[in-house]
Protein backbone atom coordinates (compact mmCIF):
# COMPACT_ATOMS: atom_id res chain seq x y z
CA UNK A 1 0.00 0.00 0.00
CA UNK A 2 1.39 3.45 -0.78
CA UNK A 3 2.06 5.44 1.66
CA UNK A 4 1.23 9.58 2.16
CA UNK A 5 0.75 12.44 4.41
CA UNK A 6 -1.68 14.61 3.35
CA UNK A 7 -0.33 18.51 3.17
CA UNK A 8 -3.02 21.80 3.58
CA UNK A 9 -1.65 24.38 1.57
CA UNK A 10 -2.60 27.53 1.06
CA UNK A 11 -1.99 29.49 -1.59
CA UNK A 12 -3.29 32.33 -3.70
CA UNK A 13 -6.72 31.51 -1.94
CA UNK A 14 -6.49 27.91 -3.35
CA UNK A 15 -6.72 25.27 -1.11
CA UNK A 16 -4.32 22.15 -2.31
CA UNK A 17 -4.82 18.75 -0.76
CA UNK A 18 -1.30 17.46 -1.90
CA UNK A 19 0.29 13.52 -2.37
CA UNK A 20 4.13 12.61 -3.07
CA UNK A 21 4.13 9.38 -4.70
CA UNK A 22 7.38 7.31 -3.88
CA UNK A 23 9.80 6.57 -6.52
CA UNK A 24 9.89 3.22 -8.72
CA UNK A 25 6.27 3.32 -10.00
CA UNK A 26 5.53 2.20 -13.13
CA UNK A 27 5.82 4.61 -15.75
CA UNK A 28 2.46 5.73 -17.24
CA UNK A 29 3.30 6.25 -20.57
CA UNK A 30 6.61 4.84 -22.71
CA UNK A 31 7.57 7.19 -25.73
CA UNK A 32 9.16 5.89 -28.45
CA UNK A 33 9.92 6.97 -32.24
CA UNK A 34 8.11 3.62 -32.88
CA UNK A 35 5.35 4.40 -30.86
CA UNK A 36 4.46 8.15 -31.34
CA UNK A 37 5.36 11.06 -33.95
CA UNK A 38 9.29 11.17 -34.35
CA UNK A 39 9.15 15.16 -34.15
CA UNK A 40 7.58 14.58 -30.66
CA UNK A 41 10.31 12.49 -29.49
CA UNK A 42 13.14 15.37 -31.40
CA UNK A 43 11.00 18.40 -29.29
CA UNK A 44 11.27 16.52 -26.20
CA UNK A 45 14.84 15.50 -26.87
CA UNK A 46 16.03 18.91 -27.74
CA UNK A 47 14.31 20.13 -24.39
CA UNK A 48 16.63 17.45 -22.31
CA UNK A 49 19.71 18.57 -23.77
CA UNK A 50 18.62 22.39 -23.22
CA UNK A 51 17.92 21.51 -19.49
CA UNK A 52 21.11 19.44 -18.92
CA UNK A 53 22.75 22.31 -20.19
CA UNK A 54 21.34 24.93 -18.07
CA UNK A 55 21.56 22.71 -14.97
CA UNK A 56 25.33 22.26 -15.75
CA UNK A 57 27.04 24.20 -12.88
CA UNK A 58 29.70 25.99 -14.94
CA UNK A 59 27.37 26.28 -17.29
CA UNK A 60 27.80 30.75 -17.48
CA UNK A 61 31.83 30.45 -16.47
CA UNK A 62 32.33 27.82 -19.48
CA UNK A 63 29.52 28.91 -22.13
CA UNK A 64 29.48 26.53 -25.18
CA UNK A 65 29.24 28.98 -28.21
CA UNK A 66 27.75 26.29 -30.25
CA UNK A 67 25.70 25.00 -27.40
CA UNK A 68 22.14 24.96 -30.14
CA UNK A 69 24.35 23.53 -32.29
CA UNK A 70 25.50 20.44 -30.86
CA UNK A 71 21.64 19.92 -29.13
CA UNK A 72 20.57 20.29 -32.98
CA UNK A 73 23.26 18.05 -34.09
CA UNK A 74 21.81 15.38 -31.54
CA UNK A 75 18.47 15.56 -32.40
CA UNK A 76 18.78 15.86 -36.05
CA UNK A 77 20.45 12.07 -35.80
CA UNK A 78 17.79 9.55 -37.00
CA UNK A 79 20.13 7.11 -34.41
CA UNK A 80 19.35 9.09 -31.57
CA UNK A 81 16.20 10.13 -32.24
CA UNK A 82 15.11 6.18 -32.49
CA UNK A 83 16.89 4.98 -29.87
CA UNK A 84 15.91 7.32 -27.29
CA UNK A 85 12.88 6.02 -24.69
CA UNK A 86 10.94 8.70 -22.44
CA UNK A 87 8.97 7.51 -19.77
CA UNK A 88 6.59 9.47 -17.97
CA UNK A 89 6.09 8.78 -14.41
CA UNK A 90 3.71 10.33 -11.56
CA UNK A 91 5.69 12.38 -9.31
CA UNK A 92 2.61 13.87 -6.85
CA UNK A 93 -0.63 15.05 -7.08
CA UNK A 94 -2.90 17.75 -5.80
CA UNK A 95 -6.38 18.49 -5.42
CA UNK A 96 -6.87 22.09 -6.30
CA UNK A 97 -9.59 24.55 -6.47
CA UNK A 98 -9.60 27.18 -9.14
CA UNK A 99 -12.09 29.94 -10.29
CA UNK A 100 -12.75 31.13 -13.74
CA UNK A 101 -15.42 34.22 -15.01
CA UNK A 102 -18.21 32.21 -16.65
CA UNK A 103 -20.10 35.52 -17.93
CA UNK A 104 -19.60 38.90 -19.09
CA UNK A 105 -18.70 41.59 -16.54
CA UNK A 106 -22.17 43.60 -16.53
CA UNK A 107 -22.89 47.01 -14.41
CA UNK A 108 -26.48 47.56 -14.18
CA UNK A 109 -27.70 51.03 -15.31
CA UNK A 110 -31.54 50.83 -15.03
CA UNK A 111 -33.17 52.05 -11.87
CA UNK A 112 -36.28 50.23 -12.48
CA UNK A 113 -34.93 46.70 -13.34
CA UNK A 114 -32.95 43.98 -11.87
CA UNK A 115 -30.36 42.65 -14.56
CA UNK A 116 -29.80 38.96 -15.16
CA UNK A 117 -26.76 37.19 -15.82
CA UNK A 118 -26.45 33.57 -17.01
CA UNK A 119 -23.21 31.04 -17.08
CA UNK A 120 -22.35 30.86 -20.64
CA UNK A 121 -22.85 27.57 -22.41
CA UNK A 122 -20.83 24.66 -22.11
CA UNK A 123 -18.65 26.71 -20.31
CA UNK A 124 -16.99 23.94 -18.35
CA UNK A 125 -16.46 21.77 -21.63
CA UNK A 126 -14.18 24.98 -23.33
CA UNK A 127 -12.78 26.52 -20.08
CA UNK A 128 -9.33 24.78 -20.70
CA UNK A 129 -9.39 25.16 -24.15
CA UNK A 130 -7.72 22.52 -26.24
CA UNK A 131 -4.93 20.14 -25.88
CA UNK A 132 -2.56 18.24 -28.17
CA UNK A 133 -2.94 14.48 -28.63
CA UNK A 134 0.15 13.52 -26.42
CA UNK A 135 -1.35 15.59 -23.74
CA UNK A 136 -4.53 14.20 -24.06
CA UNK A 137 -3.09 10.87 -24.17
CA UNK A 138 -0.91 11.61 -20.73
CA UNK A 139 -4.50 13.21 -19.09
CA UNK A 140 -5.83 9.80 -19.61
CA UNK A 141 -2.76 7.61 -18.73
CA UNK A 142 -2.88 9.72 -15.71
CA UNK A 143 -6.35 9.19 -14.61
CA UNK A 144 -6.25 5.47 -15.23
CA UNK A 145 -3.84 5.31 -13.15
CA UNK A 146 -5.04 7.54 -10.73
CA UNK A 147 -8.11 5.25 -10.43
CA UNK A 148 -6.32 2.29 -9.96
CA UNK A 149 -4.12 3.55 -6.61
CA UNK A 150 -5.89 1.39 -3.87
CA UNK A 151 -5.03 4.26 -1.14
CA UNK A 152 -7.67 6.86 -3.13
CA UNK A 153 -10.95 7.71 -4.13
CA UNK A 154 -11.74 10.23 -6.89
CA UNK A 155 -14.18 11.60 -9.07
CA UNK A 156 -13.51 13.01 -12.54
CA UNK A 157 -15.54 14.94 -14.75
CA UNK A 158 -18.72 14.63 -12.45
CA UNK A 159 -20.37 17.33 -14.36
CA UNK A 160 -24.03 15.91 -14.55
CA UNK A 161 -25.43 17.92 -12.39
CA UNK A 162 -23.80 21.60 -12.65
CA UNK A 163 -26.13 23.96 -12.38
CA UNK A 164 -26.54 25.62 -15.77
CA UNK A 165 -29.63 27.26 -14.75
CA UNK A 166 -28.45 29.58 -12.09
CA UNK A 167 -29.47 33.54 -12.34
CA UNK A 168 -27.67 36.28 -10.65
CA UNK A 169 -29.39 39.85 -10.55
CA UNK A 170 -27.89 42.38 -9.83
CA UNK A 171 -29.57 45.79 -8.32
CA UNK A 172 -29.02 49.28 -9.65
CA UNK A 173 -25.14 50.34 -10.09
CA UNK A 174 -24.27 47.00 -9.17
CA UNK A 175 -21.52 45.09 -10.60
CA UNK A 176 -22.34 41.29 -11.43
CA UNK A 177 -20.17 38.62 -13.24
CA UNK A 178 -21.10 34.54 -13.06
CA UNK A 179 -18.08 32.89 -11.79
CA UNK A 180 -17.10 29.04 -12.38
CA UNK A 181 -15.28 27.41 -9.50
CA UNK A 182 -13.92 23.99 -10.56
CA UNK A 183 -12.12 21.03 -8.67
CA UNK A 184 -9.33 19.65 -10.40
CA UNK A 185 -6.45 17.27 -9.76
CA UNK A 186 -3.16 18.34 -10.78
CA UNK A 187 -1.03 15.55 -11.39
CA UNK A 188 2.74 16.67 -11.75
CA UNK A 189 4.77 14.28 -14.05
CA UNK A 190 8.36 13.34 -13.92
CA UNK A 191 9.95 12.56 -17.16
CA UNK A 192 12.69 10.07 -17.65
CA UNK A 193 14.73 10.11 -21.03
CA UNK A 194 17.12 7.86 -21.92
CA UNK A 195 19.71 7.76 -24.98
CA UNK A 196 22.38 5.62 -26.22
CA UNK A 197 26.14 5.95 -25.78
CA UNK A 198 26.79 8.17 -28.39
CA UNK A 199 24.03 10.83 -27.76
CA UNK A 200 25.39 11.24 -23.83
CA UNK A 201 24.62 14.14 -22.09
CA UNK A 202 27.76 14.33 -20.83
CA UNK A 203 29.17 16.84 -23.24
CA UNK A 204 26.26 19.35 -22.02
CA UNK A 205 26.70 18.37 -18.29
CA UNK A 206 29.10 15.67 -16.66
CA UNK A 207 26.34 15.31 -14.37
CA UNK A 208 24.40 13.11 -16.67
CA UNK A 209 25.27 10.14 -18.84
CA UNK A 210 22.57 8.83 -20.91
CA UNK A 211 19.77 8.84 -18.34
CA UNK A 212 18.35 12.61 -17.79
CA UNK A 213 15.36 13.14 -15.32
CA UNK A 214 14.36 16.54 -14.64
CA UNK A 215 12.50 17.19 -17.23
CA UNK A 216 8.73 17.59 -15.78
CA UNK A 217 5.23 18.66 -16.83
CA UNK A 218 1.86 19.08 -15.62
CA UNK A 219 -1.53 17.80 -16.56
CA UNK A 220 -4.79 18.88 -15.01
CA UNK A 221 -7.60 16.60 -14.93
CA UNK A 222 -11.12 18.52 -13.77
CA UNK A 223 -13.65 16.65 -11.11
CA UNK A 224 -16.59 18.69 -10.54
CA UNK A 225 -17.51 21.86 -10.51
CA UNK A 226 -20.11 24.92 -9.51
CA UNK A 227 -21.12 28.38 -10.99
CA UNK A 228 -22.05 31.52 -8.22
CA UNK A 229 -22.67 34.98 -8.35
CA UNK A 230 -19.99 37.06 -7.62
CA UNK A 231 -21.04 40.92 -7.26
CA UNK A 232 -18.39 43.78 -6.87
CA UNK A 233 -15.75 44.52 -8.00
CA UNK A 234 -13.00 41.59 -9.13
CA UNK A 235 -10.08 41.02 -10.91
CA UNK A 236 -11.91 40.36 -13.89
CA UNK A 237 -15.08 42.74 -13.17
CA UNK A 238 -14.53 45.90 -12.79
CA UNK A 239 -16.30 49.60 -13.79
CA UNK A 240 -13.84 50.06 -16.66
CA UNK A 241 -14.70 46.88 -18.18
CA UNK A 242 -17.81 46.60 -17.27
CA UNK A 243 -20.95 45.78 -20.34
CA UNK A 244 -23.90 48.04 -19.95
CA UNK A 245 -25.09 46.94 -23.14
CA UNK A 246 -27.88 43.52 -24.24
CA UNK A 247 -28.39 42.73 -20.88
CA UNK A 248 -31.51 41.12 -19.46
CA UNK A 249 -33.62 42.69 -17.30
CA UNK A 250 -36.16 41.69 -14.10
CA UNK A 251 -38.82 44.25 -13.10
CA UNK A 252 -38.05 45.02 -9.02
CA UNK A 253 -40.33 43.03 -6.71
Amino acid sequence: MIGTIPIFLYLLNFLLLSFALPFGQKPILRLTANSHDKSIVSSILFEAYSEAYLLNAHAKANYITNFHSLALQYTADDYCVDKTSIRYYVKSFAVDTKSYPASQCALNLNSRFSSILLPEEDFHENVHGTTDLLTYELEMRAELYILELPSFSFEFNDFDDLNYDLECFSEYYELMQVMYQEKVLTVNLQLQVTVPDQCTFKKLNPEFDTNFDQLFQTVQLPMSGEFFCKSGTSVSCKMSMANTRNVRYKLFE
